[in-house]
């Protein structure tokens, strides 16, 4: 728990930290501010001179059913660009009895930017070839997962707050088995709810520096397997927090590039109870996560009447196991390294929304007797997301 105690505080210290620089920011236009007739313009020519290239050349937000005239605020200096598309990723599953538990997990790279945003979304995965279970046969099948978010932007934009709920067509909470299982049993399920808390550390005209806090509630139901005599069950009350970094550049009008480093950290162990007794605590392993990707802007045309912009993107998503499985989840997950490539591309509709589709494949392979593989968790994965921009 002390280590636990160690990522909120460097989380919360980052928050603070960021909010006295963009006081200090604020506190330079302010002084331009006086009771002078010139001190409008002032303020004017100090955010040009802020915005810098992007203001000349328009890349700032553009009202195009106001004129097409340019609306360039210090906070909309950088060029919009997507959302990172991800690489979802059903969680490592657990050992409970004989069955593992697929539980959404929320992923601070997937359908994010960097940058705080006014938005409503949706995405959805799809992943093949996933292990459902330990010991029956066959051990793999397809999941969907989806995730519904909403985004509003706080204190001029240098922050934003997002809830955010995931759900899937998983592994049932409930598994109803003879003594010999034949089969798993699938159902629609919640994930953990999520709650993101984003801050906006630095930005110039072409590059920005954010932090955060993802927490994950243990809104998901117990795992219970029942059979004749027999209810075995895993009580899922653990919060999950991921403290993050993450970074937008954009060296051109058409290039731009987007990263993030967490860390997903178990603040307890989950009880493992037969016939209602405790016999056993399962806890799950804290995960490294880094994420990047590179997009290209083949078409932007922010006056156009539909499509206004289409951007292929590649991405990178990788997720290490820093610490052991406890339990009897120690055996089912082993420390493990997962790679995954994102291929895809995003368009931009009537500059208010973007759909985005892409295809996910894991680049590493291992070994395990009790679930075929270790460093990969599906086959190949087809990624799509919606976004309402407000």
């Amino acid at each position: 728990m002390n280590r636990t105690l160690w990522i909120v505080f460097v989380a919360l210290a980052t928050l603070v930290v960021s909010g006295q620089l963009r006081a200090e920011g604020d506190g330079y236009l302010a002084s331009l501010s006086d009771d002078s007739e010139d001190a409008p313009a002032a303020v004017g020519e100090a955010e040009k001179t802020l915005c810098g290239e992007c203001y000349s050349s328009g890349n700032c937000r553009t009202g195009c059913r106001r004129g097409c005239q340019t609306d360039c605020r210090t906070d909309d200096c950088l060029t919009f660009v997507p959302m990172m598309i991800g690489a979802d990723s059903p969680n490592v599953p657990r050992m409970a009895g004989r069955a593992s538990l697929h539980q959404s997990m929320v992923r601070v790279a997937d359908n994010r930017s960097p940058l705080p945003t006014d938005r409503v979304g949706v995405s959805y995965h799809m992943f093949h070839g996933a292990p459902l279970s330990g010991d029956l046969a066959p051990p793999d099948g397809t999941l969907h997962e989806f995730e519904l978010l909403l985004e509003k932007q706080l204190f001029s934009g240098t922050m934003s707050v997002e809830f955010i709920v995931p759900f899937a067509d998983t592994v049932s909470s409930t598994q109803n088995w003879t003594p010999v299982p034949t089969s798993v049993d699938k159902a629609t399920e919640l994930g953990n709810v999520g709650l993101n808390l984003k801050c906006l550390v630095w930005q110039r005209p072409n590059m920005a520096i954010s932090g955060g806090l993802l927490v994950e509630a243990p809104t998901s139901d117990d795992l219970s397997i029942v059979t004749p005599g027999f209810t075995e069950t895993l009580h899922t009350d653990t919060w999950y927090l991921t403290p993050y970094l993450a970074t937008l550049i954009t060296p051109t009008e058409r290039l731009y590039f987007q990263a993030f480093a967490s860390y997903r950290a178990t603040t307890r162990s989950n009880d493992l109870a037969t016939n209602g007794l405790t016999y056993m605590q399962i806890r799950d392993q804290d995960l490294l996560m880094a994420d990047g990707g590179v997009g290209y802007w083949l078409y932007r045309d922010t006056c156009a009447r539909w499509l206004t912009g289409l951007a292929p993107t590649v991405e990178l998503h990788y997720t290490t196991t820093v610490t052991d499985g406890e339990g009897t989840s120690g055996a089912l997950n082993p420390r493990a390294d997962y790679l995954n490539l994102t291929a895809g591309a995003t368009a931009v509709i009537r500059d208010r929304s973007t759909l985005g589709l892409a295809c996910v494949v894991p680049l590493r392979t291992g070994e395990s007797p009790l679930i075929g593989h270790t460093d990969r968790l599906f086959d190949w994965q087809l990624a799509v997301q919606f976004n309402l921009l407000w």
